[in-house]
Parts: C-alpha cells; sequence; structure tokens
C-alpha cells in the first residue's frame, strides 16, 4: 500500500476479515480489530478519500447483518484512530520500534469508550440493533 499512496494511486479499498485459514468473507474487523485499527490509521495518514468497498459473502447469515456490522466496525475504526491522534501516537511512531506501546495505547483508546460512544450517538437504537 506504501508504493501505491506514494505516487497517490489509492483510489479503492476492499474490506472484510478472515481467520487467515480461508477467505471467509466476514466484516471488516470481526476477527482482528487490531489489524482493521493499523489499516484504517494508515488510511487516515495519506488522507484517502476513495471507496470503502465490502467484499462480504453471508452465506449462513443475513446480508443486511453483515452490513451494518461492517459500517459500524469501520466508523468504530476510525473513532479509535482519532482517538490515537488526540493521545499522540505520532510520537512513538517517530522514536521508531515501539510495537508494544503502540499496541497498549489502541487498547487503551479502545477503553477508554469515547471511540464507542461518539459512533453509537450517530444512530437510534432501531438503526444501531442488528438483530
Amino acid at each position: 500500500m506504501a508504493l501505491v499512496a506514494r505516487f497517490d494511486k489509492l483510489f479503492h479499498t476492499h474490506f472484510d476479515d478472515n481467520d487467515q485459514q480461508c477467505d471467509t468473507d466476514l466484516p471488516p474487523g470481526t476477527v482482528n480489530f487490531m489489524r482493521l485499527i493499523r489499516f484504517l490509521f494508515i488510511l487516515d495518514q495519506i488522507n484517502y478519500q476513495g471507496w470503502h468497498g465490502l467484499d462480504l459473502f453471508p452465506f449462513r447469515d443475513e446480508a443486511k447483518k453483515f452490513i451494518k456490522l461492517s459500517r459500524s466496525n469501520l466508523e468504530l475504526g476510525y473513532a479509535v484512530v482519532d482517538e490515537l491522534k488526540q493521545r499522540n501516537i505520532k510520537e512513538l511512531q517517530i522514536s521508531g520500534e515501539r510495537g508494544p506501546e503502540v499496541t497498549q495505547l489502541i487498547i487503551g483508546a479502545m477503553m477508554s469508550g469515547r471511540p464507542y460512544e461518539r459512533v453509537r450517538s450517530k444512530y437510534s437504537d432501531e438503526e444501531w440493533r442488528l438483530f
């Protein structure tokens, strides 16, 4: 992605998640939310304004639930990214080799509840409910 971003040629993204055993096309962030946050952080850093495509295959579930969960996970992921920027994640990045500290910062941002509240407040109870 770095090479594509460097030449400003990233026009579309392709989101899904899986257990890395097979490509199960689950909603983004359902298996590895940390990986989703790290990817969204990079998109934020390059000021990506393009499409966020979904690659979902709800063969056992309702498609509407997969779409709603994907939407909320992506929004929550971006809210965590905003919280990370407020917590000065850039300083840790600049210092280099600070993986454990970055991970701890991400977990702290998620556990603070602020990203969830920011996203949740945008929707009525009916809109938020998956089931």
